[in-house]
Order: structure tokens, then sequence, then C-alpha cells
């Protein structure tokens, strides 16, 4: 087999570092060894050698000032950092490495997340924060730096830059002078299960507004459903990229060879019915996904 690494640059990143350096270990706690150095930009790193009990790491160096950064976690091959992995969707269908190489899946998995989100996520733009109750007070005192979304109850704060994570880059907040000056304020941690966010530092005598997506269900975990219409999406998604434009049916002397059209439409269709169960617990219902790019 063989495993994708990916991570995300940021922009301060991109500034201080050029090349990510990837390690592997045979356990999460054994000794780290580097298998490639290559451009940060690159974002994907396929490791053909890579096994299901391989550990990874990566960390950013700059190749002129060899400044480095810290190793990121590690992270056990066939997991994942997002809503599914490329071994889901090798279990789930008869695709080989043959027909899609892992790098292929996975850029297919990030397509299919983005589309996802778009399906289930319900965006707030500049909610002002104000007390909801009397645990969820959100005072603005110059002290308090813990504030809760007014979308908290049976519904979570959820992926809102399509990298299918749910972190404090998924929050946008604003705190407003009483002379109209607005400054963006960071976010220091989430809990998406309870609509709460932390910030750096103490709004006092200002207004806050918070930016977000909530949805349904759990994506930060990411809930069974998220993770199952992924996989049905990511499915439908790569049978796509391999039969679209290519002939149905094709001859070779007595041998005849036709694709299989139909699995598009079975996977959009189990992913039309999970996205309408996910929805359906705040009253929400999906428009039909896509019109089949086959003839039924």
């Amino acid at each position: 087999m063989s495993n994708v690494i990916r991570w995300e640059v940021n922009e301060a990143s991109q500034i201080d570092y050029d090349q990510a350096l990837v390690y592997r270990a045979t356990s999460e706690d054994g000794s780290y060894t580097l298998i490639s150095t290559q451009s940060i930009t690159d974002n994907t790193y396929n490791d053909e050698d890579g096994t299901s009990s391989s550990w990874y790491k990566v960390k950013f160096n700059n190749s002129s000032t060899s400044k480095t950064s810290e190793l990121s976690e590690a992270l056990k091959a066939a997991t994942f950092i997002g809503y599914c992995s490329v071994t889901d969707i090798r279990n789930m269908t008869n695709i080989t490495t043959d027909d899609l190489s892992d790098t292929e899946v996975a850029n297919l998995i990030q397509d299919a997340a983005v589309q996802l989100n778009k399906d289930i996520n319900i965006e707030v733009v500049r909610e002002r924060v104000e007390s909801i109750d009397t645990l969820r007070s959100n005072d603005i005192n110059g002290t308090n730096t813990t504030f809760y979304v007014k979308n908290w109850e049976g519904r979570y704060i959820s992926d809102k830059n399509d990298d299918a994570e749910v972190t404090t880059s998924d929050l946008s907040v604003i705190y407003k002078d009483s002379d109209g000056t607005e400054t963006s304020a960071t976010v220091s941690s989430i809990v998406p299960g309870e609509g709460k966010f932390v910030m750096s530092t103490a709004p006092s005598n200002q207004e806050v507004y918070v930016s977000y997506n909530w949805s349904a269900r759990d994506a930060s975990v990411p809930d069974g459903s998220i993770r199952l219409a992924c996989k049905f999406l990511s499915t439908a998604y790569c049978y796509s990229k391999i039969n679209i434009g290519r002939p149905i049916k094709t001859d070779f002397g007595n041998t005849k060879i036709t694709r299989d059209m139909e699995s598009y439409n079975h996977y959009v269709k189990r992913y039309n019915d999970e996205i309408d169960k996910i929805n359906s617990s705040w009253g929400g219902s999906l428009s039909a996904f896509a019109d089949s790019p086959y003839t039924v």
C-alpha cells in the first residue's frame, strides 16, 4: 500500500519557510526518519513504502537560514484528518491504484468535502455576541474571554474554510470600538459541540461580532453520518473520473469490455439520502445534488 500525507500552509509559514520535511516511524513513540524534503507548497506526499502501521510527522524548514518549525503531532497511516480517508474509499469499492492513485483519490475526497460543507452548513455572518442565558452570559467586561454563539443548542460550529476540519480558523471575530473602529481578534480555542469559543484577549466596552458556520452534526469528530456522506460522494467522484469521457463499450477482438456507468448514480443517491438524514434534524432539506452525467 501507500500512504498520502497532506498538510496545510498558512501565509505566515510560506513567508518563513520554503520546505516541508516528512518523517516516518514504525510506532507513535518510535524513532522518526526523514523520508522526503520538498517544496512547502506541494501540500501532499505519497509514501509508496508506507504500511498500515506507519506513523508520520511533518515540520517546515527554511533552506537558506536553516530555521525550522516544531514537528507536527504524530499521525498514523489509514487514519484521517478530515471527513474520510483513502483507505475508506478503497474498502468501500473495487477501485485500485491501477484505476486511481492515492493522491488522485485524496484530492477527490477534498473536493467532496467542499460540496458536503455546502450541503450541510448554514453560514452566519456578523452575529452580535450578546447574553443568551445564565451560563452563556457572554459578558463583555475586560476580563471574560469565553463566549458562545447563538446556534449552540443541538447544533455544532462547523467547517467554514473547507479544509474538512473544525479549528479556530473557522471563526472570525471582530471587536468594534465606540468610535466605529473594527479590529480582527484572535480566537484561541473552540468547543464545537457547545458553541463555545475562547478569545486570546478580553474585549472591554466594545461590540463583539462573530462569523461562522453551523451544522446539525459534529464535523469535528467527524460524526458517522458526515463521514459516511463523504465516503459516498468521494466514491461517486472516483467513478466519475474513471468513466466519464470514455466509451461505454470497447471491443478487443472477441473480448468486450463494458464500463459500469451506474456507479456514479448509485453513490450520489446514497449521498443525497444521507444528507437528508443529517439536515432533517433541524428541518432542512437537500436540493437535488447534481444531475447524473449518464442516461438512465
